[in-house]
Formats: C-alpha cells, structure tokens, sequence
C-alpha cells in the first residue's frame, strides 16, 4: 500500500488542468486521525480522564503507510479496491473523451492527453480519500467500544475537520449516534470538543 500526498482536486477538461484549493488531499488528515486512534486506543478506568499528547512533527509518506497499516491492518485491501476503481474510471473518462461526439480532434487529444498526464494523481487520491474514509468508520468503532464521552484536541485545521467527519459517520450509523462540537477555551489554549450524547 502507498500513501502519499498529491495535492488538491484538479479539474481536468480540453482547456487545461486546473485545481480546487478548497478541496484538499485527504492525506493532510491522516496524521491527525492516527493520533486520535492512538490516544483512544488502550484500556480504560470509568470516570477517569485520559490524556494523550499531539504530535506536530511533519510525517513522510512511506512513514504514513506504515502508521496506517499498524492503527488498521486490513486497510490495504481497501486501497488496493480503490486503486483499482480510480483506474477504471479514468479509463471510462478517455474513453469518453475518444467517443466524444461534441469534441473536434484537437480538443480530443488534448483531454486524452491530459487524462493520461493526471492519471497518477487522480489514483493516488481516491486511494488517499477511500483510506481516510476507511480509518474514520475504524475509529468510530473503537470510540463506540471504548464507550467514550467526549474528546478534546487543539484548534487546528486538521483536527476540526477529522472531527467534522467523526461526527458525520456517527449520524450516519445504523444506529444514529448524537453528538455536538463545542469550543473552550483552557489558558490560552482553545479547545474543539466533540460530545458523544448517546
């Protein structure tokens, strides 16, 4: 399995090859969500707060793959899957753009080409996508099992969003799971807080 960053989600068409800043590379995430499996992962005392401490430190690529693997092991077979699913649909694109009736030659070539140029890059993130995906239906298993209350990080960025999307996949349960993200403030610390009510 390989990891890596490849940045944000292009657009590509015969015009060119653009990019979505706004839509981001799952892979800047994935530091943040192995530390939470991390920290929820050991046994418990009830009542007792747990405490873990965050790392900042910028992670490699094939370093990340190792983290993954060793928070998810299964989580290879699901990448191997996507890979295979993003190859079939950029196949699907060219094969699109070839039949195409409403592009000249030109332009045909031109989307092919560019396809062809951003095939690794479409790959690697819907792998990188499919993976997080697949480590936040993890964690919310964990954080179930664990019957945990409530988790506290750092604002940041990365952290409110793997947040964000932990609260998405436990509405999203079978068995719906409330939960609400409050703000508070230790110190000069401000804290994200997600609240398991149920």
């Amino acid at each position: 399995m390989e990891i890596k960053y490849v940045g944000p989600k292009p657009f590509i068409s015969t015009g060119g090859i653009t990019f979505d800043n706004e839509k981001s590379d799952k892979f800047i995430y994935f530091h943040s969500l192995i530390q939470l499996m991390q920290a929820i992962d050991h046994d418990y005392e009830e009542g007792r707060p747990y405490v873990y401490e965050v790392e900042a430190r910028l992670i490699r690529g094939s370093d990340m793959s190792e983290m993954i693997m060793q928070c998810c092991p299964e989580v290879a077979a699901v990448a191997k899957e996507a890979k295979v699913k993003a190859s079939l649909y950029v196949d699907e694109n060219r094969k699109r753009a070839e039949n195409s009736p409403f592009l000249c030659e030109i332009e045909t070539q031109v989307l092919v080409n560019n396809l062809n140029l951003m095939q690794n890059y479409t790959v690697q993130r819907y792998v990188n996508k499919c993976t997080y995906y697949y480590m936040v239906e993890r964690f919310i298993e964990r954080l179930r099992h664990n019957k945990i209350a409530y988790i506290s990080m750092p604002v940041h960025a990365t952290y409110f969003h793997v947040l964000n999307t932990i609260q998405r996949g436990l509405r999203q349960q079978k068995s719906p799971v409330s939960s609400n993200l409050s703000f508070h403030s230790e110190g000069r610390e401000t804290y994200v807080r997600l609240n398991i009510v149920n």
